[in-house]
């Protein structure tokens, strides 16, 4: 009996020490990682003190004397907030996912390596400018002084998983940029992809009837914006010129909202500017505010992508912007043929190609690699075999502008410190891979909106998977930046633009068919309209408004089945009256919001359901 009573309590005290053990583990990795916000830092590699201030919101404040200095900063505050964050964005960039989560994620790594996310960084660095290596040098600097400083008291995450991150290099700070691309973009694969099995389902006469009518919509993001003359010959001589440099054996070289109000319509005889970007949802989001100053040489402030230095979207001393995305179609996808006697070659203009084939080893957690292979033509990779995309009856490869030169870090560098429309257009004009369409204010009292990215010059539309075969759908070049969308100061006073169908079917170039219908950017529109004077309380206004356009247009359809009432049951017959009495507010207190969405989904899907499987 006393061995019994002796072990009971043995087990007793072990499971309690268990417990114990348990509950100062989870508290030390609860604490681990956790910035330090206020104190003094003593860090290897600063050229002078750095002062760092935060607001009641914990925004950093960081002034440096030199850039040196300030970029390291900018790296070290950044990677105290978001380091995991860094790290499994450029995980992501370089597919070394597996390496971490284990062996479902090589799938995933091999298609994300097919994006030539590493090469494309590779390329921009290779010609980037001294200077601004030089920033994103000391910005990886302080990303690795900060994880030095972390030692074995790293966030919790890398303490659950395992692991310690590498020393970053200035290529994985441009490789984020490119993934950013490929997020903005990937929807048109998603698109594309669905217009494909959509038309082998129901055949391209029902596909065509559910693609969107865009020259239904008269609301454009630039409405009085016409190429001139002499512009539209430019650009129909451009499409042209390039078919015949080949010939001459000469190759040819995509949710948001923003608007502004001109001086004359402002309270305060200076224009304002509103922006809201809408990114995917996540925890934590992928903007971090923060405010950069060196007294008399810059000083900026707004939002910044972890891992990246530079401010994207806000304001310095002399101008403001924002951005919204272009939702430019900049994929393609392309049907190739394959030689039934050799997998690896693919026909072109009357001739079997060989493809490049590139063997990538996977690293996987517990030390096992795989060894798979993609294969590209001189599209880009062939796509379809991924099980992301889910074809396997095809050979589709795909065309993205992410594959081209482009420069977004020197885009952003130049925008930070630009000072008039001019130099902030000129900025602008070195986006390619990522296409937005940007706001801009200035202290003169000048508003404009620019489109900036690389719109593919491309015969037709790109929303149908082409005949690979022969060149006839191989893009041509992009639209030169003279011939993008542009205005400043219009007559109204007003710009704006909410991933709506940007221009006219008079424009000469297909841009994409992806847009977003235009209840967002009619209902900024309206509300800019309500007042000819506007200040900051009528701005949070629209920035909060919750007020539903689509639902406003659908709601009376809905309630044309009043005369089926006696049909409904006492629930339905609730629901229905609900949307009788309301004002189309989306409020999450509000019962008729939740009615509506329920009903357009249902009625969605019991529309199409059943011809579609």
């Amino acid at each position: 009996m006393k061995s019994v009573k002796t072990i009971l309590l043995s087990l007793f005290f072990l499971i309690a020490a268990v417990l114990v053990a348990a509950t100062l583990l989870v508290s030390g990795i609860k604490k681990s990682g956790k910035p330090d916000y206020e104190g003094e830092v003593k860090l290897k590699g600063l050229r002078a003190p750095v002062n760092v201030y935060r607001d009641q919101k914990g925004m950093p404040h960081i002034y440096a004397e030199n850039e040196h200095d300030l970029y390291f900063t900018v790296g070290y505050i950044m990677s105290q907030e978001r380091l995991w964050q860094m790290d499994l964005i450029r995980r992501a960039t370089s597919g070394r996912l597996a390496e971490i989560f284990g062996k479902d994620y090589v799938s995933t790594d091999l298609y994300l390596r097919s994006l030539g996310i590493t090469a494309k960084s590779k390329m921009v660095l290779a010609a980037e400018d001294s200077t601004i290596k030089n920033l994103l040098q000391y910005f990886a600097d302080g990303i690795n002084a900060c994880i030095k400083n972390f030692g074995k008291k790293l966030p919790p995450e890398f303490r659950i998983l395992g692991y310690t991150p590498d020393p970053w290099r200035i290529e994985e700070i441009a490789n984020i940029i490119g993934y950013m691309g490929w997020d903005l973009a990937r929807d048109n694969l998603v698109a594309d992809i669905f217009s494909y099995r959509l038309g082998k389902k129901l055949g391209p006469e029902k596909v065509s009837d559910l693609i969107p009518d865009w020259k239904a919509d008269t609301t454009k993001a630039f409405p009085e914006f016409r190429l001139s003359d002499e512009k539209m010959e430019e650009a129909l001589t451009f499409i042209s010129s390039l078919d015949k440099l080949k010939s001459l054996g000469i190759p040819g070289f995509s949710g948001s909202n923003n608007w502004a109000v001109s001086a004359s319509r402002s309270e305060t005889g200076k224009p304002f500017l509103c922006n809201d970007m809408h990114l995917a949802l996540s925890t934590p989001g992928i903007w971090i505010q923060m405010h950069q100053v060196i007294p008399g040489k810059i000083n900026v402030t707004g939002v910044a992508i972890p891992g990246e230095p530079f401010i994207v979207a806000g304001h310095n001393e002399k101008i403001a912007w924002g951005m919204t995305n272009l939702m430019v179609d900049d994929i393609d996808l392309f049907a190739e043929k394959i030689n039934p006697e050799n997998d690896n070659q693919y026909y072109f203009s009357g001739e079997w190609k060989d493809m490049e084939v590139k063997k990538e080893i996977i690293g996987i957690k517990g030390g096992k690699t795989d060894t798979m292979y993609v294969k590209y033509t001189h599209r880009g990779p062939v796509i379809s075999g991924f099980s992301q995309v889910g074809i396997k009856d095809e050979a589709l490869s795909m065309r993205w502008s992410g594959y081209d030169m482009s420069d977004e870090i020197k885009a952003v560098y130049l925008i930070d410190r630009a000072s008039s429309w001019d130099e902030f257009r000129s900025a602008i004009s070195n986006f390619r891979s990522i296409s937005q369409n940007f706001a801009y204010a200035d202290v003169e009292g000048n508003i404009g909106l620019n489109t900036g990215g690389g719109i593919p010059v491309r015969k037709g539309s790109g929303y149908l998977i082409r005949n690979g075969e022969t060149d006839e759908y191989d893009w041509k070049g992009y639209v030169p930046f003279d011939q993008l969308p542009s205005e400043l100061n219009p007559p109204d006073g007003t710009v704006s633009s909410a991933n709506d169908r940007t221009v006219s079917e008079n424009y000469p170039y297909y841009i994409s068919y992806t847009f977003y219908m235009p209840y967002r950017i009619s209902r900024i529109r309206s509300m800019l309209g309500e007042k000819k004077i506007l200040g900051i309380e009528d701005f949070k206004s629209m920035i909060t408004d919750q007020h539903s356009d689509y639902a406003r247009l659908l709601t009376p359809f809905i309630l044309k089945m009043k005369a089926r009432i006696s049909e409904l049951d006492p629930t339905e017959s609730a629901a229905f009256t609900t949307l009788e009495n309301w004002d189309y507010n989306m409020s999450k207190d509000e019962v008729a919001p939740a009615v509506f969405e329920f009903f357009t989904k249902s009625f969605a899907k019991n529309l199409l359901s059943d011809e579609l499987g």
